[in-house]
């Protein structure tokens, strides 16, 4: 699980879906935008799994745990004053090698 103040917060999701870009693939969308200058080389990231897509809030929250793990191991790939979300769109995913090629695509 990645800090709390790694994790994006309600105001700046906002932000981020107004304002951002977007980069996507089959399993992972990501919306995203960068702040250099706001908190010197950080990052927020979120997850959001859908209820569209996943009914039970328990699969849905054990998708979001499992992307801040990834999130959290492929910390140093992310570019200074990165905010993004990440969107869930199946649960059988290898999110480590999703997060991946999508912060490759960003680039």
């Amino acid at each position: 699980m990645l800090q709390k103040r790694q994790r994006a917060d309600r105001k700046t999701v906002e932000k981020i879906f107004s304002a951002g870009k977007f980069a996507g693939s089959a399993n992972l969308s990501l919306k995203y935008l960068f702040e250099p200058g706001k908190r010197a080389s950080g990052i927020s990231v979120s997850f959001v799994a859908p209820k569209s897509a996943f009914k039970k809030a328990t699969e849905r929250n054990l998708l979001r745990r499992r992307g801040y793990s990834a999130a959290r191991k492929l910390l140093p790939l992310f570019p200074d004053g990165f905010r993004g979300v990440f969107m869930i769109k199946k649960s059988k995913l290898d999110m480590e090698k999703e997060i991946n090629s999508l912060l490759k695509k960003i680039k």
